[in-house]
C-alpha cells in the first residue's frame, strides 16, 4: 500500500531549463532573472544541461540566467551548468544564502562546462564539505567574491578534464 512515508516530498530541481523542438522559440532565450525568494527541499538548485543527452534540452540554448536575493535550504546536489560549444551560457548569483541538506556529500557546488561567465557575489554556504565551489571543464571567466561559510575547500575553482557526466532528471 502506498503511504506518504515512502513518497517524495521534494523537488528534483528548482530550475530546469526546457527547450524542446515541439514549440518554436523565435528569439534567443535569456535575461531570465529570479529574485527575492526562498527555495526549500530541491535536490538540485539549477539544472541546465545542453550536453545532448536530454530530450527536453536540445533546441535553443539559454544565453544567461541571474539569481539574486535568494535563500536556498536543503539542497543536496551540485548546480549543473552545461552550455554548448557555440552558445556558451552565463550564470550570475548575487546575495544568496545556501544551506546544504544534512548528510549531503558533494565534491563541488557548481559543475560547469561550456560557459561564458560564472559570477558569484555575496554568498554564504552552510554545510558544504566539498573540495571546490566550481569544478570546471572549460575556460570561461569565473568571478567569485564575498563568499563565506566555507572551511575545508581546496580552491574556489578546480579545472578538470574528467568526463562531465550528467544524470537525466
Amino acid at each position: 500500500m502506498a503511504t506518504s512515508e515512502n513518497a517524495r516530498n521534494n523537488m528534483l530541481s528548482f530550475f530546469t531549463y526546457y527547450a524542446d523542438y515541439s514549440v518554436p522559440i523565435p528569439e534567443e532565450p535569456g535575461n531570465i532573472v529570479i529574485e527575492d525568494c526562498e527555495i526549500c527541499g530541491a535536490d538540485r538548485f539549477l539544472h541546465y544541461n545542453f550536453s545532448g543527452n536530454e530530450t527536453w534540452q536540445r533546441y535553443r540554448p539559454l544565453r544567461d540566467i541571474t539569481f539574486k536575493n535568494i535563500k536556498v535550504i536543503d539542497v543536496s546536489m551540485p548546480l549543473t551548468l552545461y552550455g554548448t560549444e557555440t552558445n556558451k551560457v552565463e550564470l550570475i548569483m548575487k546575495n544568496m544564502s545556501v544551506r546544504m541538506r544534512k548528510g549531503a556529500s558533494v565534491s563541488e557546488f557548481i559543475r560547469a562546462c561550456n560557459y561564458e561567465r560564472i559570477s558569484i557575489d555575496e554568498m554564504s554556504i552552510e554545510g558544504f564539505d566539498g573540495e571546490c565551489i566550481v569544478k570546471s571543464k572549460g575556460n570561461g571567466n569565473i568571478e567569485i567574491k564575498n563568499i563565506n561559510g566555507l572551511s575545508n575547500i581546496k580552491a574556489y575553482v578546480l579545472q578538470t578534464e574528467e568526463d562531465f557526466i550528467i544524470e537525466k532528471i
